[in-house]
């Protein structure tokens, strides 16, 4: 799926084809009206984003929102966030952690990278329609 010009979606980088199915369930129970596009892991959420902004005359939207795995191949969910975080033209996109724990550590370590929120999958996700619902508020209703 490519994410269409003319509709908000949010990119989700999950390497679990289950937890992905199960998340595209959540929203749609929701009636949420975003698309999701997904990729496997960090590299891939980046180079995604990277060849979106290359492209200034067929230009992709960028997602308004991404749901980032803490715990993936390649680099993980930090090491992807600090990235988004500390580029110019992505650091704007509000980043939603799921992790399947919760430790402290890395809770208080994804806030001070900039994360929006720290959801445990899958036992937060019920409360991640709530949370995407307040973000969209905030971003386009200000």
């Amino acid at each position: 799926m490519n994410p269409k010009n003319d509709h908000l979606y949010m990119l989700v980088v999950e390497d679990d084809p289950e937890v992905q199915k199960s998340l595209k369930k959540t929203m749609q129970r929701a009636d949420a009206q975003d698309d999701l596009f997904f990729v496997r892991n960090g590299k891939e959420a980046i180079e995604f984003l990277e060849k979106a902004l290359s492209k200034p005359n067929i230009r992709q939207p960028l997602p308004y929102c991404i749901i980032l795995k803490l715990n993936m191949p390649l680099l993980n969910g930090k090491e992807t966030l600090q990235i988004l975080k500390n580029h110019p033209q992505l650091n704007g996109i509000q980043v939603i952690i799921l992790s399947v724990t919760k430790p402290k550590f890395d809770v208080m370590a994804c806030y001070r990278l900039g994360a929006y929120a720290y959801l445990q999958n899958p036992s937060d996700l019920g409360n991640l329609v709530h949370v995407v619902k307040t973000l969209r508020e905030t971003v386009f209703h200000g």
